[in-house]
């Protein structure tokens, strides 16, 4: 070990003394600061086997590249030792990767490299830097939805880069923020903009940049490449995604002529993400397509976390094109690469992912192993949402291979969850699954304490549909227990909280009218038989004459069927209705009386009077 430090420091004595040519084999490497002075003492090497060498007083170095590296094939730098008493870290490239220059013998054929001190705060004061920063950030921060439409979770990448260079991720944050306050170039503006996620901002910008590279730096096409990169992204955040789809086509062409294989598969892996967000399916059907021709881009540790992200986006392209041996296939490949990369976020979504898969698939004991590993891996706080579901779909499988006590125990896990995460109509969902296992094993109160509790946060969350839901559900509960007014009540309530054109009316007056025969059933003495049931108006919500209506036409309907049994009961309680609220000489009344006379013309039954 002394030996080869002896022989490094040597070659770096030799370097200082004499100036550096590249030759054929080797590449030459200028390392500089932030303020483009040398730096010397670095000791930087070629990954996957190529030399190392020391950089001397002009801060070049010449490395030998490994035999099969040849002229505009790219390799990776790495910062093998530090100059003594010095912590630095690369600037750029940001990915560590060069294009290897031609070998021949001249001046300019080299590759530059800057570096910084870790921990140094004076670093936020300098433009270059903080441009460096915000490109970094950028770049990391991925507009991207899943299959079932939420965001992709990823690590906070400000925060990376603050550890990556030794300092704190609010203090990255407030001097991205002032140099972008301060500067004037439109590149950065529209960098800074994009940072802060104001993408109309960013969007304009990033536009007026792009023309104006395109119009005064036409030979430099990695000046056009950068601003059409991130004016994709910023027109993705602002929901274009058809326009950002062109932005990063326009990348491609770049990247594709100069033979830039790592931004290339970038670009793809980007172009694959918008298509999904452009949700046709030919976009999605282009997606599949970028992504399956980044994924040979991405080899190689260094890679890991981009290809892992591209089998993601694979996954969710084949997914939404129902092609789902595809999605399961790139879905558990990108969890392993996950795993190895001890990213715990995405590992979770997609275990529930392909939880949910093999539920569809018909495997809820496959399913629940799935669920089971992704449940404690989603109590990581921002993904209350995903385990609140990963909860219920657990439940659920559990419910469908017999385990109803298992299942229960997952649906009251989900509640607090869903509770912490504001989300009443989840939390009011679970409540309704256990009270719906109480049912089944004829615990009627239970199952009415639960509906009760899935009411009160419909409630609380205005949702008319999910309190209708709850009262359909107390509805079952009660007729169970024989108490058929508090049935009807909860069936009239029910409806008059759907929308008229609901499909679903019909059902709850059917179910109205069960209640209703078996109060006309449950009379106490014959001199009651002429009586209609008393419906209480407090249970029919605000549109009471929409509530008659509707009886009555849907008794029409019955009727015209030949139901007579099933017609009865709405007539009856929509006359009740109108006699209460109009009265019983109101031509609306008189309607719905007359209804009811010509269907029970031709029986025995007995016509109540109107009541005073």
């Amino acid at each position: 070990m002394r030996t080869s430090r002896l022989v490094l420091l040597a070659a770096w004595l030799y370097c200082s003394a004499t100036v550096a040519w590249a030759e054929s084999g080797k590449i030459l490497v200028l390392v500089q600061d932030a303020q483009k002075r040398p730096v010397r003492g670095v000791e930087i090497g070629v990954e996957g086997g190529g030399g190392a060498n020391v950089t001397g007083d002009d801060g070049k170095a010449l490395l030998a590249l490994t035999k099969d590296t040849s002229e505009n094939d790219w390799i990776s730098l790495q910062i093998m030792h530090s100059p003594p008493g010095k912590d630095i870290a690369m600037l750029s490239p940001y990915d560590n990767r060069v294009l290897v220059p031609s070998f021949k013998n001249k001046a300019e054929n080299f590759v530059r490299v800057v570096v910084i001190q870790r921990g140094d705060l004076g670093m936020l004061q300098n433009g270059t830097v903080m441009k460096e920063f915000a490109e970094r950030i950028n770049k990391a921060t991925t507009i991207a939805r899943s299959a079932d439409k939420s965001p992709l979770p990823q690590e906070d990448p400000r925060a990376a880069v603050a550890k990556q260079f030794g300092i704190g991720a609010d203090e990255v944050d407030k001097a991205i923020r002032a140099w972008g306050a301060t500067t004037t170039d439109p590149y950065d503006v529209g960098l800074a903009a994009l940072y802060e996620r104001n993408y109309s901002k960013a969007t304009a910008d990033l536009q007026a940049s792009l023309k104006q590279r395109e119009e005064k730096l036409s030979s430099d096409q990695n000046a056009v490449l950068e601003a059409a990169f991130f004016l994709g992204q910023s027109l993705s955040g602002e929901g274009r995604h058809n326009d950002s789809v062109t932005a990063y086509e326009r990348c491609l062409a770049i990247v594709q002529l100069s033979n830039n294989r790592p931004a290339e598969g970038l670009i793809l892996l980007r172009l694959g993400q918008a298509n999904n967000l452009v949700n046709t399916k030919e976009s999605h059907e282009k997606a599949v397509r970028y992504f399956t021709q980044a994924l040979p881009l991405f080899e190689g540790a260094s890679a890991s976390f981009n290809r892992a992200n591209t089998l993601w986006g694979l996954g969710t392209a084949a997914d939404l094109l129902g092609r789902i041996d595809q999605a399961r296939n790139a879905y558990s490949e990108a969890l392993s690469l996950f795993r190895e990369l001890r990213d715990v976020r995405p590992e979770g979504r997609l275990l529930l992912r392909i939880g949910e898969i093999e539920d569809a698939a018909g495997n809820p004991r496959k399913a629940i192993e799935y669920y089971e590993q992704a449940a404690p891996i989603l109590k990581s706080p921002g993904d209350e949402l995903s385990e609140g579901l990963t909860l219920m779909k657990l439940g659920m499988s559990r419910d469908a291979i017999g385990e109803p006590a298992r299942a229960i125990e997952a649906w009251r896990a989900a509640i607090p969850v869903w509770s912490a995460a504001k989300d009443r109509q989840s939390e009011a969902t679970a409540h309704l699954k256990i009270g719906q296992i109480f049912l089944r094993n004829q615990d009627w109160e239970g199952s009415l304490a639960e509906d009760r509790e899935a009411l009160k946060l419909e409630e609380s969350a205005g949702d008319r549909a999910g309190q209708a839901g709850a009262l359909i559900a107390m509805f079952g509960g009660y007729m169970q227990l024989g108490d058929a007014r508090n049935a009807l009540g909860a069936a009239l309530r029910s409806a008059s909280l759907l929308d008229e054109n609901s499909a679903f009316r019909p059902m709850v007056f059917g179910a109205a009218a069960k209640a209703y025969n078996a109060l006309r059933a449950n009379t106490d003495s014959p001199a009651d038989s002429a009586k209609e049931p008393e419906i209480d108006q407090r249970t029919l919500g605000p549109d009471i004459p929409g509530m008659a209506a509707s009886l009555n036409k849907l008794g029409l309907m019955q009727s015209a069927k030949g139901d007579k049994a099933e017609a009865e009961p709405l007539f009856r309680m929509a006359l009740e209705i109108d006699n209460k609220l109009l009265g019983p000489n109101h031509p609306d009344s008189l309607a719905i009386r007359k209804n009811l006379d010509d269907l029970l013309r031709n029986s025995d039954a007995v016509i109540p009077p109107p009541k005073d």
